[in-house]
């Protein structure tokens, strides 16, 4: 875990993940990045949630070696609901059972089809 602030949009807490690069096809296995890459290197991602999901979006990457380290990282994070599609039932939340989440009931409205959104 971490915490972020991006110039425009979030600021809170992101989950921070450890990637490794494993080349399976569709890449050149002689170019350097690959091998480099592929050598067990600390490569590191941390996510945001969207808002009112329960999904992350990347936030920053960033690749650490003995040379230079590279980061990229949002500077503008910022999430917006879009129209439902036309034709489409409009997302109305359904009450459920409340759910256990650090120890507090928390109510849960099902959003859209296995979409659940606890407060």
């Amino acid at each position: 875990m971490d915490k972020v602030t991006a110039e425009k949009g979030y600021a809170g807490p992101v989950v921070v993940c450890s990637v490794s690069y494993e080349p399976i096809s569709g890449h050149r296995a002689n170019i350097p990045l690959v091998k480099y890459l592929s050598e067990g290197r600390e490569i590191q991602i941390a996510l945001a949630p969207i808002t009112g999901t329960r999904l992350l979006a990347p936030f920053r990457l960033l690749v650490v070696s003995t040379l230079a380290n590279l980061m990229i990282e949002a500077n503008r994070f910022e999430t917006i609901m879009a129209p439902a599609p036309a034709g489409s039932s409009p997302t109305v939340g359904h009450p459920s059972e409340p759910t256990r989440r650090d120890g507090v009931d928390k109510p849960c409205i099902e959003v859209r089809s296995g979409i659940t959104v606890c407060r």
